[in-house]
């Protein structure tokens, strides 16, 4: 992916359009497809999409990409508490608790607003284990 994708797809949520035709353009190349000539797939879209252990090329989606690059700084926020940029982020959205349960509020900037639409699927994916020191870790 060309590096200013990349570097929004860490800030914002692309559109399920836009996702689509990136992978468009990637099944294109992985199928040696142009915009003038279709090859036919030799194998299932899923199937590529499958860890290399599970006969698959590991091929990211996307929509999921996107999510894992907005969940860095979900994660970030709760592990990292004590980052000067962790804690003007927390104090800019009133952020008191750790993990709250939502962190949606009514002025944000792009990056807070798509965060905070993937907040709950963030809170259901942690795993919460007890740590020796006084604040629990990821």
């Amino acid at each position: 992916m060309d590096g200013q994708l990349v570097y929004f797809m860490q800030t914002s949520r692309l559109p399920s359009g836009v996702c689509s035709e990136i992978d468009k353009i990637v099944h294109q190349f992985i199928w040696g497809s142009t915009t003038t000539t279709r090859k036919t797939p030799l194998v299932n879209w899923d199937v590529l999409c499958q860890p290399i252990d599970r006969v698959g090329l590991d091929v990211d989606r996307s929509y999921n990409h996107n999510t894992a690059f907005l969940w860095k700084y979900g994660y970030a926020l709760v592990v990292m508490p004590n980052a000067m940029w962790i804690q003007m982020l927390r104090q800019k959205y009133r952020m008191t608790d750790l993990c709250p349960e939502s962190i949606a509020r009514s002025c944000y900037s792009p990056m807070w607003r798509d965060l905070s639409n993937t907040w709950d699927l963030f809170r259901m994916n942690i795993l919460w284990l007890p740590s020796r020191d006084v604040h629990s870790r990821i």
